[in-house]
């Protein structure tokens, strides 16, 4: 039930949010003004990662941007900006744009997490393009509700990690055609939601 308009669950979920991260995890002092500080240098990363592909900083921005339009090194360089962008450890020395390359383990997850994934022709949905498509929505809302008022930049990295890996193994098929088929899966979870449990 979201309530009368987008903003009331944001706001509802805020609320509880913040008590909860006050009383677990306290932020680091500064760790907000640090981001905002940077804000500037990364998106001059991103967007110096995402010009030779054709990718703008509109699309960036947009919700209307169709992940499946994309060609696979237009999906990989938004995908690896995705991943860069919540991390904990780029920093910018003295606030200069980097290249997002520069993040060799982010850029080797992408590449494994895609390779991972059953080709788009095999697994029509469940494929690296709606792992990228979600990520990417992530990264959208995160932006609408301001998450950074209420998660981490671990916690952000944690879930765009989440994004793109959580449909990894999906062959394609449904837990019903698994259970009927007594699939290894279905065997081993007992029938009961099988995709998501392995």
């Amino acid at each position: 039930q979201l309530g009368n308009g987008p903003a009331a669950f944001c706001q509802d979920y805020a609320t509880y949010a913040a008590v909860r991260h006050r009383l677990t995890l306290p932020r680091p002092d500064g760790q907000l003004d640090l981001e905002e500080m940077e804000h500037d240098m990364l998106m001059q990363t991103i967007g110096a990662e995402l010009a030779p592909v054709e990718i703008t900083r509109q699309d960036w921005n947009a919700w209307d941007l169709h992940i499946a339009d994309l060609n696979s090194a237009q999906r990989q360089s938004l995908a690896r900006c995705l991943i860069v962008i919540y991390d904990t450890s780029p920093g910018f020395d003295e606030y200069h744009a980097v290249r997002v390359t520069k993040y060799k383990c982010h850029c080797e997850f992408v590449k494994v997490v895609e390779s991972q994934y059953e080709d788009d022709q095999v697994v029509q949905y469940h494929n690296w393009i709606h792992a990228v498509d979600v990520a990417f929505t992530l990264r959208n809302i995160f932006h609408r509700i301001s998450a950074e008022r209420y998660f981490a930049t671990h916690e952000r990295f944690a879930l765009m990690v989440a994004s793109f890996s959580h449909d990894l193994g999906n062959s394609g098929v449904t837990n019903g055609f698994l259970a009927q088929s007594a699939h290894e899966f279905a065997l081993g979870y007992n029938d009961l939601s099988c995709l998501q449990n392995m």
